[in-house]
């Protein structure tokens, strides 16, 4: 299976943007800000959409369900049992941090998990990173695709595959302005490292509709 990327972003995106992106080799967008409105978050989806990446909603159940998007959990959404009642066929992510919360989310029955921040990056400041023995860990005993995210460059995502994650989600990694061309560096990386273990359930870019190659 072809690693993921997924970049994580504003809502406030443009389609030609977005299709710059996915011509380098982006499979999907994030669309994460805290107190955007519902309505900017949908155009977010719609922008994706049109650039043909797959959308994923972050926090925002309510859009996710009416736009038919998966949506992103995180440490202060509805928890993954209650968002699972709510949207039973919806793709549904969690973000997790420690084996309590990969637990507590499989139970659920989330589609897969983000887990993080591995290594050290500006959004985290003063928050020490998780590291990759750590993501090895969660790896190993999910039964849903695990996506790393946290400080990730071309010159580290091949050691985040080998630890069993299915992809990479990307912030301060993938410049709005340059989208293109840091996209293309990571994709380069991600296709040059070794193949993605494929026993961790479903495959991940069936769970968000990309394409599959």
């Amino acid at each position: 299976m072809r690693p993921l990327l997924v970049w994580l972003r504003e809502p406030e995106v443009s389609a030609w943007e977005l299709l710059a992106a996915r011509g380098a080799g982006l499979d999907a967008v994030l669309l994460r800000r805290p107190g955007a409105s519902a309505e900017t978050m949908r155009q977010g989806v719609l922008c994706a959409r049109q650039a043909g990446l797959a959308a994923i909603v972050s926090d925002r159940l309510d859009v996710a369900l009416a736009m038919g998007s998966a949506c992103q959990l995180r440490h202060d959404s509805l928890p993954p049992s209650l968002a699972r009642k709510v949207a039973p066929a919806l793709p549904l992510g969690a973000s997790v941090h420690d084996e309590g919360q990969v637990l507590s989310a499989l139970e659920a029955g989330v589609d897969y998990l983000v887990y993080g921040h591995v290594f050290a990056t500006p959004s985290k400041a003063g928050l020490p990173p998780r590291g990759i023995t750590a993501l090895a860990g969660i790896a190993a005993m999910a039964s849903a695709p695990v996506l790393a995210i946290g400080g990730l460059t071309p010159g580290r995502v091949g050691e985040v595959l080998v630890a069993g994650a299915v992809g990479v989600v990307v912030r301060s990694g993938i410049r709005a302005d340059r989208a293109a061309e840091d996209v293309a560096r990571l994709r380069e990386a991600l296709d040059g490292a070794p193949p993605v273990p494929g026993g961790q359930g479903r495959n991940i870019r069936e769970v968000l509709g990309c394409a599959s190659v």
